[in-house]
């Protein structure tokens, strides 16, 4: 088979280094091909004749896939599959195989670093030690005690779950939006599930978990923070598409939330030098980092190999037990 591993990325080589290193090692006799995103017509000619894509977030609408007449599965490189048209790859029989859990405990340790650091103000008293040279705990800004306030979790999946049960070790009261979930389901981690009204009136920090779907573009936009009456903290942990960036921009201007830790942001390539959430003591930015450990890694690489072999020797039930889903409607 034709295997086609393409990335839209500076750091190309770098990236899928490990990765296409493994994967020639697992099947030696299959074509692989590791080729950088150009241009669209570039990547449509390479596509023409390829049977398997690995990518992680290339978008794959409609128009490519009309002319990947070979084209068999898509196999992502991550949990998500939010770039890939999946109703047309499924008029064309074509699998999407997003790779299985593989970073859970990263990015729920991440949301609950961003939640610790955000409310003990840490980013204010070590500018305050380096920058004035002060050795002071008073007057940091609010800082309020965790035990009983309300965390609402939006999305409660693996990573919402985790995020969860951790939440409880520190006394946190925990509440759901996720119209996916029975009540019962959120009882089982001690959560509640509720709607956006009981958030918007009584919760203290919001932590979005959501997949990134066409419903919930933009959900928390400037109408959702104007009704926020606790000044919470917002973290994004999940999808930057959710979060109607300059809404969110106007909610810390007019101090509608207290701060917000993110590790997401609109663009996955932001203006590292005039973005207008850089320099303020109450944002906490990190680089779509929440995902990455040293286990994270080798599963983000051991994983896809594993779904591209087990495709290539048809075997489906193999595919099955080391994806989350495939994806493919008759």
């Amino acid at each position: 088979m034709k295997i086609l591993v393409s990335e839209n990325s500076k750091n190309f080589e770098e990236e899928i280094h490990d990765f296409v290193t493994e994967l020639s090692l697992v099947l030696p006799n299959e074509e692989i091909i590791a080729k950088p995103y150009q241009t669209a017509e570039l990547f449509k000619k390479d596509l023409a004749d390829t049977e398997i894509l690995v990518t992680s977030f290339l978008k794959i609408n409609e128009e490519i896939l009309a002319g990947a007449l070979k084209l068999k599965a898509i196999v992502i490189r991550a949990a998500g599959f939010n770039t890939i048209d999946v109703e047309a790859a499924s008029k064309r029989n074509i699998l999407v195989c997003p790779i299985n859990e593989y970073c859970t405990d990263e990015v729920a340790d991440h949301t609950l670093a961003l939640i610790l650091a955000l409310n003990r103000q840490l980013r204010h008293y070590q500018e305050q030690i380096e920058s004035q040279s002060v050795w002071r705990y008073e007057y940091p800004g609010r800082v309020r005690p965790l035990s009983s306030t309300i965390l609402a979790i939006y999305g409660f999946g693996r990573i919402g779950k985790a995020v969860a049960i951790r939440a409880k070790a520190f006394k946190l009261k925990v509440v759901v939006v996720d119209p996916f979930i029975s009540q019962a389901c959120a009882k089982e981690y001690g959560a509640e599930r509720v709607d956006d009204s009981f958030v918007q009136a009584k919760a203290a920090i919001i932590s979005n978990h959501m997949n990134a779907t066409a419903k919930n573009q933009a959900y928390f936009d400037l109408a959702f923070f104007k009704r926020l009456k606790k000044q919470p903290l917002f973290i994004n942990a999940g999808r930057g598409a959710a979060v109607d960036e300059a809404a969110l921009i106007t909610a810390l201007d007019q101090k509608m939330i207290l701060g917000a830790g993110l590790d997401v942001l609109a663009s996955e390539k932001p203006d590292l030098q005039n973005h207008p959430l850089l320099h303020r003591e109450n944002v906490l930015l990190t680089p779509h980092a929440a995902f990455y450990s040293e286990r994270s890694i080798k599963k983000l690489i051991k994983l896809p190999c594993q779904t591209v072999s087990a495709i290539c020797r048809n075997e489906l039930s193999a595919v099955f037990a080391v994806n989350r889903s495939i994806l493919h409607l008759d």
